[in-house]
């Protein structure tokens, strides 16, 4: 039985809308981590669903319809696909390629639709263009992952389907210029070329729809994992988060003799500060604190809210020594810092107490109790101090 292909088209048509409107309908749900990916992609499919019936109807309606709007809306269509991979990789700028190569596509379709009347030409074009479009879409995809998580894989389905694409429309192109315009296939006419053309530009978009779905989850997955182990008011590890960090720190395959110290850290006075001007003013100090402890701890540790107004430092490979000169250059830091509320000035500074990992700790948590003790002597002593340990004994 002969192949229909306007059937086939606007069959892939209605699917790739379908796919648009279950996309739109839960938009509206989804975090702030989507909100700039999810509706241009849904834009995209939906305006490539519409390029699509048009072609189907190709013959039966006008050119200006089913010619040059038709492809119009797949260029267009194409470019949103690029621009929401782009905003789902958090790139600040706007591309502006896609767009303009979508301009050079409606101006070519008109000019040899029209101005110099030429199939070929229009054709050859035309194709070559929007492959680019999908291998443009194919580079973003294969660039995007769910917040740096390499396990991520569904974005090399989206990279994929979209490179397979760009080469499918770049062996037309090469195959319409071996036959010459004499031996153009006509727009129903099925061949293998033909056959791989309409199955790669129609039902691509239909399972990149699907991979992109399962990119989203994967960001969702990693946003929630984000949520569950950040403190929301510094953005630095939890106090969950930090235990259980602690806990593969420790494990012996891991620590192999080398030294472990940790740094706890309390804002002095903190309470003067939310009574004297708010707690606006103490969240801001507290955001404060995590940012300057963050860049003095760089890679060398874990920064870490523990609760209230004290912070803990996880220092894998320091010895006391070297915790307790950090935490000073932290204290330090803190004391040439003036916090700023209300157009009034405050000084303050911080109080700290350093412990390393000795025979004494059976656990994590015996650790930070000794550490703990140190910071309550440094308190007990006058604050804006460090208080070691080893010093108790």
């Amino acid at each position: 039985m002969p192949i229909d292909l306007p059937t086939l088209v606007i069959s892939a048509a209605i699917a790739n809308m379908a796919m648009a409107l279950a996309l739109a309908l839960v938009i509206h749900g989804q975090p702030k981590a989507l909100h700039g990916s999810l509706p241009v992609w849904t834009r995209g499919i939906a305006l490539l669903a519409l390029g699509w019936f048009f072609i189907g109807f190709r013959g039966e309606w006008p050119d200006i319809i089913a010619l040059v709007g038709a492809n119009g809306l797949l260029a267009f269509g194409m470019a949103e696909c690029c621009d929401s991979l782009r905003r789902f990789n958090d790139e600040p700028h706007r591309h502006r390629t896609p767009y303009m190569i979508s301009i050079l596509i409606v101006v070519v379709s008109i000019l040899f639709s029209y101005v110099w009347p030429d199939r070929y030409w229009r054709l050859t074009i035309n194709t070559l263009l929007l492959g680019v479009l999908f291998g443009i879409a194919a580079r973003l995809a294969f660039r995007a992952r769910a917040n740096d998580d390499m396990v991520a894989r569904s974005h090399l389905l989206v990279a994929s389907v979209f490179a397979l694409a760009a080469i499918v429309l770049f062996v037309r192109v090469v195959s319409v210029m071996m036959s010459g315009r004499d031996h153009m296939p006509n727009i129903d006419e099925i061949n293998l070329i033909q056959g791989l053309f309409y199955t790669a530009a129609t039902l691509g978009p239909i399972v990149a729809t699907l991979g992109y779905a399962l990119m989203c989850n994967e960001r969702l997955g990693s946003e929630l994992a984000r949520l569950a182990n950040e403190d929301g008011l510094t953005g630095v590890h939890n106090r969950r988060s930090l235990e259980q960090i602690a806990q593969r720190m420790l494990l012996p395959e891991r620590r192999k003799n080398r030294p472990f110290s940790l740094i706890l850290v309390d804002a002095d006075h903190f309470k003067r500060i939310n009574d004297n001007f708010g707690h606006g003013a103490g969240d801001l100090a507290l955001r404060e604190l995590a940012k300057i402890l963050k860049t003095a701890t760089g890679d060398m540790g874990v920064v870490g809210r523990f609760g209230g107004e004290e912070f803990l430092i996880l220092l894998p490979d320091a010895d006391i020594r070297e915790a307790s000169l950090m935490a000073d250059r932290m204290r330090q830091e803190i004391c040439s810092q003036v916090l700023s509320f209300s157009e009034q000035k405050l000084s303050w500074s911080i109080s700290a107490g350093v412990a390393q990992l000795d025979k004494r700790d059976a656990d994590f948590d015996m650790l930070v109790r000794r550490a703990d003790q140190a910071l309550y002597r440094a308190k007990s002593e006058g604050r804006n101090r460090v208080v070691l340990a080893e010093e108790l004994v």
